[in-house]
């Protein structure tokens, strides 16, 4: 097991902050060299959440955020982020700054430019909207073993790239997520928001294990049923790489990336860290032969691209555009995910499911009639099952080396 924290060197970006209708995500980047930003979002009153990498359980000695403070402009208030995002209740739960009436609120940076940022999410939510739902915010850091609220939609924040876990139970259930906050977790949101995760309503819930590279993520149960969840940044690594299970549903995202157009304007818009990569690679595997479903919705011009490469038999496809595509693998136990200097807002989206598998191998890249996808090339083959599961070592430096070329050309 290793940290998630992978920093990144040399990235900088003009803007960080991600639009939604009724809220806003801000980074350090946003902060970094302006001595205040508004927060537009507060202008009609508002509620604030704050994550950092600083867990409850810090004393009160120097910390990095202290000289970020939110100012009420009004009444000449300032409220430190440090204590903000340590504010937690007896279940949890993340407390709010609140804001009941019309307000101008900003940020406050009291650091010297020359400072470091350090990672940060600030999430500001119109208060008129939040009022519509029920929700809990928790935060990655501070959620182990939580029994969430069936009822609520329940959000969880991060600093930091993070997992989602939740145990398979003998109780009826399932689950919708987005990458996005509470506000947006709703079916109503349609394709201004895509749903990440999705699992139908089973008699017996069997649980999921989500790995979000991004600051937020909130969930909605389908049944009354309570659930017990936890978060962590801990993932199982060989080489760096971080391996998932193949044999359960997933998703896969670039740094940052939650699949949401711009409020007004379109477009679609990436949150950016310096914990957040550009570039990476990911492995699915499994002991048994699997049929993968994959479904990709990229945003990137023609110099960018996603490889998939399906390890067992040697097969890499590489996805780029911005239309949505879907792709099967059949007869396989181990697959790469690869991506490589997706800058600026690019980035994608790519969901995952598998059943048993057959033995003959097809690989269909498939598109849909409708205007907003593209077909691309069908290609079939007859399976070859080089390696094993004791293999993996082997397979994976293969992995590495085969998408590390393909994304250099």
């Amino acid at each position: 097991m290793k940290s998630l924290i992978i920093i990144c060197i040399a990235i900088s970006f003009c803007a960080a902050s991600v639009d939604f209708m009724f809220s806003t995500l801000y980074d350090s980047v946003d902060f970094a060299g302006k001595k205040e930003v508004h927060l537009k979002k507060c202008d009609n009153g508002c509620i604030i959440f704050a994550s950092t990498m600083s867990d409850s359980s810090q004393k009160s000695e120097a910390d990095p955020y202290d000289n970020l403070v939110i100012h009420d402009n009004n009444n000449n208030l300032d409220y430190s982020i440090t204590s903000l995002s340590r504010n937690y209740d007896d279940k949890s739960r993340k407390q709010s700054l609140s804001f009941t009436k019309p307000s101008s609120i900003s940020v406050r940076n009291l650091n010297e430019k020359s400072e470091n940022t350090w990672p940060i999410v600030v999430y500001v939510v119109d208060i008129t909207k939040a009022k519509e739902f029920a929700f809990d915010v928790y935060d990655s850091l501070n959620m182990k073993g939580v029994s969430i609220n069936p009822n609520d939609v329940s959000t969880i924040m991060s600093a930091s790239p993070f997992s989602l876990i939740a145990p398979k139970s003998g109780v009826k259930n399932g689950v919708t997520a987005r990458l996005t906050g509470f506000e947006n977790i709703k079916d109503a949101v349609g394709d201004a928001c895509p749903q990440a995760f999705r699992l139908d309503t089973e008699e017996h819930f069997p649980g999921f294990n989500l790995h979000i590279a991004g600051p937020i993520i909130s969930i909605l149960m389908n049944e009354r049923n309570s659930v017990i969840v936890e978060a962590s940044t801990q993932f199982n690594d060989e080489s760096g790489v971080p391996i998932f299970d193949l044999a359960v549903p997933g998703f896969v995202t670039s740094g940052g990336y939650n699949g949401c157009r711009k409020p007004n304007s379109g477009g679609v818009q990436s949150f950016r860290s310096n914990l957040l990569l550009k570039s990476a690679s990911y492995l699915l595997t499994s002991k048994d032969y699997l049929n993968v479903s994959f479904d990709i919705t990229p945003n990137m011009d023609t110099n960018h691209k996603v490889i998939i490469n399906d390890i067992t038999n040697a097969d890499p496809q590489t996805i780029t555009s911005d239309r949505r595509q879907w792709l099967d693998i059949a007869n396989t136990q181990n697959v790469d995910i690869a991506f490589s200097d997706l800058s600026g807002d690019q980035g994608f989206l790519l969901r995952y499911t598998s059943t048993a598998a057959q033995k003959t191998t097809t690989t269909d890249v498939k598109g849909n009639s409708d205007s907003s996808t593209t077909p691309t090339t069908k290609t079939a083959q007859t399976t070859t099952t080089s390696g094993s599961w004791e293999a993996k070592n082997l397979i994976l430096l293969w992995s590495v080396v085969i998408c590390a070329t393909s994304l250099q050309q």
